[in-house]
């Protein structure tokens, strides 16, 4: 059981490494781990009680300064769990603050300077060894007296929510490839106040976030659909808490030349959420698109939004085909797939397996890089949909297969022209027998029934 000659009396707001640091320097100890172990310092750090009695019953673990409820899409917790300090709080009492602490933290308030979390002359990522309390380096190498950098280019009346934004900003421009976003526990081993400051700038200056968006389309535009080439840009959008930045708008995808050939491919990883909508598929759809070897679900045990998907498999397949004269975008033709109950994972399973002969040259989106021809569309089309033979349908799809409103259906229904399904009740209202549909659609001006009803 660890015994301190020394308790030294908690500073307000200490964190609880910090107290633990303070507790090993007066008491002669040349290293924090010497006194208690790596793992109950990494504990003390997430605001977990270490196990070491004699520290944790003098410290408050309050994680009121956290700020859960602020939406970060890098981490869970908002803690940064490696040191942020403010040198004057240093040198005045030997102490690291909770509040500096937070990953929303950047600015002392009390000093008026800006935290550091690396050292300025080796630029190395600070740790809660006892140098720190000395204002040195705690890097073994460097251990140079630490100085305060230069104030920050952001404003000191930012939101938190706005320093959320602009730590995700600044992983988006670190990360080469971030095509899918996974939420770890604790954002650690980077720089949070290097991030934030560079997500501020990503966010304010427009050229800067142009030129981070060009190199996104020029990397992957050689070799799928512009939409799928702005993956990083859409995901960065949809995760910000505001909108209104200066950037956002500069974020605009331009349609650019994709006619540049390579041999290699690179790979797209995302998430389901973002497949399904590039895609236009359904959620539940993608399990057959992974069945059938188009794309794959990296975690096969479950299927939602945050799923990982690779999605490149379809356009090793798609781009073995060349563009024919006498093909025509498959944007230009979903009439034909309208009319005949088509979805876009029926087309696509029979562009893969060959049983649709295709075209592929990448342009906007991915309906507009796929290239059939008008009379193997309708042959398909008409086949499939003779295949079709389904007892029921809903009412959104006879809406689709018909032309006619939810309300002239209803007319029909009610006047018998449309009979309800054996199972009716008056809960399943939304619901029609596939036959009777097509019979409707085959009469002659059936949009004049609803007009005689």
């Amino acid at each position: 059981m660890l015994k301190l000659a020394i308790k030294p009396a908690p500073l307000d707001d200490e964190c609880p490494v910090s107290y633990a640091l303070r507790a090993a320097l007066n008491n002669g100890y040349l290293y924090i781990t010497s006194m208690i172990r790596p793992s109950q310092v990494n504990r003390l750090s997430k605001l977990h009680h270490s196990g070491a009695h004699v520290i944790d019953e003098v410290i408050s673990f309050d994680s009121t300064f956290v700020d859960a409820h602020i939406n970060n899409p890098l981490c869970k917790y908002n803690l940064a769990i490696e040191p942020k300090v403010c040198i004057e709080c240093i040198q005045e009492s030997q102490l690291v603050t909770n509040k500096h602490q937070s990953l929303f933290s950047f600015f002392c308030q009390k000093h008026h300077i800006p935290l550091i979390d690396t050292c300025p002359a080796c630029n190395e990522r600070l740790t809660w060894e006892l140098p720190l309390l000395l204002g040195c380096c705690t890097t073994p190498t460097c251990g140079l007296r630490l100085t305060n950098k230069p104030n920050p280019t952001l404003p000191t009346t930012l939101s938190k929510e706005g320093i959320s934004d602009c730590l995700l900003a600044g992983y988006f421009l670190s990360t080469q490839d971030c095509l899918h976003l996974k939420q770890v526990k604790w954002l650690k081993n980077s720089s949070h106040l290097e991030l934030i400051e560079n997500g501020y700038n990503f966010l304010t200056k427009k050229a800067l976030t142009k030129a981070w968006q060009d190199a996104q389309i020029t990397k992957y535009s050689p070799f799928y659909p512009m939409s799928f080439s702005t993956i990083s840009t859409q995901l960065l959008v949809q995760s910000l808490n505001y909108l209104s930045w200066p950037a956002i708008p500069a974020l605009i995808t331009k349609k650019k030349n994709l006619t540049k050939e390579h041999s290699i491919t690179p790979r797209i990883l995302t998430t389901a959420g973002i497949a399904k909508e590039l895609l236009s598929v359904k959620l539940f759809e993608l399990r057959a698109l992974h069945e059938s070897g188009i794309i794959t679900i990296k975690d096969k045990s479950r299927l939602a939004s945050s799923t990982p998907i690779e999605l490149s498999n379809l356009f090793v397949h798609l781009s073995q085909h060349k563009v024919i004269p006498a093909m025509r975008e498959l944007s230009k033709q979903l009439d034909i797939l309208t009319y005949h109950d088509i979805s876009m994972t029926e087309l696509l399973i029979a562009l893969v397996s060959g049983k649709l002969a295709s075209g592929y040259q990448p342009s906007v989106n991915l309906l507009s890089s796929i290239f059939v021809t008008p009379k193997n569309l309708k042959d398909f089309a008409k086949q499939t949909f003779k295949d079709k033979r389904g007892n029921k349908i809903t009412l959104d799809k006879a809406i689709a297969l018909t032309g006619l409103s939810g309300k002239e259906l209803t007319k029909l229904r009610n006047a018998n022209v449309l009979k309800k399904p054996d199972w009716y009740r008056p809960s399943c209202k939304h619901f029609c027998i596939f036959e009777d549909i097509i019979k409707l659609r085959n009469l002659p001006q059936y949009h004049q029934l609803t007009l005689k009803l």
